[in-house]
């Protein structure tokens, strides 16, 4: 018991230490300073750093803290008018605003991408938040079925090429690079998906 308590006390301060300070801080002697031990003493239950950050990453990810707050959809006692409207807002939202920005995402997706030849753990773990976020987009894409808006047949493109028009966005956002006028593609995405999905003279939505 004792030992979970210690690691917890030090993923939270991994934790963080990447938001305030970037993944980059995470170093045994910040982490050591944190939780009030001896840098010597991290390496009783982390050999090496990299060890350190793969089960933090596992932690985050099974954890509360590994659901970053997305806008919740609201479809019940709606008409397929009102169905239409929920889920284009939506789509804008997600895409257009890109709401994983989490520090610790990043991080994970981040060392995934720079050093994959290093320590292949951290591809694993960038792997299950893809998939964790297409099981999302699915999810949530699934409470409309019943008001019979979507067409079926370009269903799972749509699916696709949503979560990949998200991780596009991510993945510039990781490394800091901005093409010219990204909201204007990132909205003209979000159109895309929303004319894929919905039926024909479903889109654009009634105002």
């Amino acid at each position: 018991m004792a030992d979970y308590a210690t690691r917890e006390r030090i993923f939270e301060a991994i934790e963080q230490t990447i938001i305030e300070l970037g993944i980059e801080a995470v170093t045994f002697a910040e982490i050591a300073a944190r939780v009030h031990m001896q840098p010597s003493s991290l390496t009783y239950y982390f050999p090496q750093k990299d060890d350190m950050l793969a089960e933090f990453f596992s932690w985050w990810l099974t954890t509360s803290r590994g659901r970053p707050d997305e806008r919740v959809l609201d479809v019940k006692s709606q008409t397929p008018e009102q169905a239409v409207r929920e889920l284009c807002d939506w789509v804008d939202y997600m895409i257009v605003n890109a709401p994983f920005e989490h520090p610790v995402i990043r991080a994970i997706v981040r060392s995934s991408l720079v050093g994959a030849e290093r320590d292949d753990r951290y591809y694993r773990l960038a792997g299950e938040i893809m998939r964790n976020g297409v099981q999302n987009v699915q999810d949530a894409f699934a409470q409309f079925l019943p008001f019979g808006i979507f067409d079926t047949q370009r269903y799972q493109f749509a699916v696709i090429e949503f979560s990949n028009a998200i991780v596009g966005n991510q993945v510039m956002g990781f490394f800091d690079i901005e093409l010219p006028r990204q909201q204007e593609v990132m909205q003209a995405a979000a159109e895309r998906v929303k004319r894929t999905i919905l039926k024909d003279g479903l889109y654009p939505p009634k105002k």
